[in-house]
């Protein structure tokens, strides 16, 4: 991410939207499980009450990311082109995941939940390949310090984003 305006548009989201109705939906399923359900009905208020938390963690870890492409903008970090299109392409396959692990959420897709952790264990693998890569990056002088954190930091994201993928899959499948 290289627009400022974008990444302001990110932050500005995060504390004005998600950070508000978060807080409001969790009281809510709070008081939604002191009331007479039934065991079923349990079972889903404390499922729903995660998945919110998943987002609400996924929208701080945008926010983050948002955060680390203002400090590049701001510090004139580059990245190799290279580094750039394997950014893209975890992206990409991060978004994927979390978006269908919301659809299997929603619609209670036990066999999307399933592919959803099959994607979070292909994105393993994408994150270890791309780690290797930059580290041979750094090692021949391609990448400097600066962006070797900022492009780390922006992959451990990623790859917590799509774990919180998994976990809603992992509750899909369990209930």
């Amino acid at each position: 991410m290289k627009d400022p305006q974008m990444a302001n548009h990110v932050l500005e989201q995060e504390d004005k939207f998600v950070d508000p109705i978060y807080k409001t939906l969790v009281d809510f399923v709070n008081r939604l499980i002191q009331e007479d359900l039934s065991i079923t009905q349990q079972k889903r208020c404390f499922q729903i009450k995660n998945l919110l938390i998943d987002i609400e963690r996924v929208a701080d870890m945008a926010e983050d990311i948002a955060q680390y492409a203002m400090e590049r903008i701001k510090n004139n970090v580059q990245f190799s082109s290279q580094a750039i299109d394997e950014l893209n392409q975890l992206w990409r396959h991060t978004f994927c995941t979390f978006s269908s692990a919301i659809k299997a959420f929603q619609d209670n897709d036990k066999g999307l939940a399933q592919e959803v952790c099959t994607m979070e264990s292909e994105f393993d693998k994408l994150y270890w390949q791309t780690r290797q890569r930059h580290i041979e990056r750094l090692e021949a002088g391609i990448c400097n310090s600066q962006a070797n954190v900022i492009f780390t930091e922006i992959l451990r994201t990623l790859e917590r984003i799509s774990d919180h993928a998994d976990n809603l899959g992992v509750s899909v499948m369990r209930a």
